[in-house]
């Protein structure tokens, strides 16, 4: 079965990085600090439909956390005929009766074969879909900004209701 036929009933996988003000105590400032961004953050992973719908939200978690890690957390089922397309951040991640697409990766000191090549330029154009629908949640500023607010679980309830001002959106849009 050919990439294009299994794109039909694909589902991508991602995860994204909100940044946080910086804690006074100092082990929180090291628990929440993302080395990756520079700053202090929280993290959410997202499963997404090819029709930019949130399906799921993961909890929130420490920016410091690996996406394959949060992940594995989460023991997620997936329909048995999916296509699940993840980043090269979900490396080693691969549930169980699921068809799994990742980019191929460059290997050390070489380039890719032309082939591979035009294999990521198809997996990234269809899973350009999961950073348009996040870049759809952040239209929110409040979810792409520092939340100032010191209320317990305040950036679950931010992020979880820009998914569904986010998807009401969509489904809206589809309706016209």
């Amino acid at each position: 079965m050919s990439l294009k036929v299994l794109a039909e009933y694909f589902i991508l996988l991602d995860g994204t990085e909100r940044p946080i003000p910086r804690s006074v105590d100092y082990e929180r400032q090291r628990f929440y600090y993302s080395g990756k961004k520079g700053e202090h953050t929280v993290k959410n992973n997202l499963i997404i439909n090819k029709e930019k719908k949130v399906l799921f939200l993961s909890s929130t978690v420490e920016g410091s956390m690996h996406d394959k890690a949060l992940a594995d957390e989460m023991e997620l089922l997936f329909p048995p005929e999916g296509v699940l397309m993840q980043d090269l951040g979900f490396l080693g991640y691969s549930p169980d009766k699921v068809k799994v697409v990742m980019p191929e990766k460059k290997p050390k000191n070489q380039e890719l074969c032309d082939e591979d090549k035009a294999f990521n330029q198809l997996v990234s154009s269809m899973r350009v879909t999961v950073e348009h629908a996040i870049s759809g949640i952040k239209r929110l500023r409040t979810v792409q900004e520092k939340i100032r607010l010191r209320i317990e679980e305040i950036h679950d309830k931010v992020m979880l209701i820009a998914c569904g001002l986010h998807n009401l959106r969509i489904e809206y849009r589809n309706l016209s």
